[in-house]
């Protein structure tokens, strides 16, 4: 079973699926165990490799200046950045899942702290 995103049809639009995270995590645990590796993804090996995945992405940017990641000749390749963005998803999943941690609803929480905190409210 591999992970291969529904779209739908809407009228006669063809609509890209939302992030489904229940599958993205089968697809995950899948390789996981096809590997063996499922018995090493504790908590905190699921935290190293999330830093590890974040570190890959800063990798594609160091020694930039600003100006230089908006240049789309100097900037990292966009399919480089969207693969460890993909990992760092990936990696933050799986250890919400090893955590009973609902990704989701923590997400819908954080942006609901961050709208309070620093939305348009708050600039009067």
């Amino acid at each position: 079973m591999g992970y291969a995103p529904q779209h739908t049809l809407r009228g006669s639009l063809i609509v890209p699926p939302q992030l489904d995270l229940d599958r993205l995590s089968q697809s995950f645990s899948a390789v996981a165990r096809h590997q063996g590796w499922a018995s090493l993804h504790s908590p905190k090996s699921l935290a190293c490799a999330l830093s590890v995945e974040a570190g890959e992405l800063l990798c594609l940017f160091q020694w930039q200046n600003d100006k230089a990641t908006h240049i789309a000749a100097q900037a990292p390749a966009p399919a480089a950045v969207a693969a460890e963005l993909a990992d760092i998803v990936l990696y933050a999943n799986a250890l919400a899942d090893q955590l009973d941690i609902d990704l989701c609803e923590a997400l819908e929480q954080k942006c609901a702290v961050n709208e309070r905190r620093f939305g348009p409210a708050n600039d009067e």
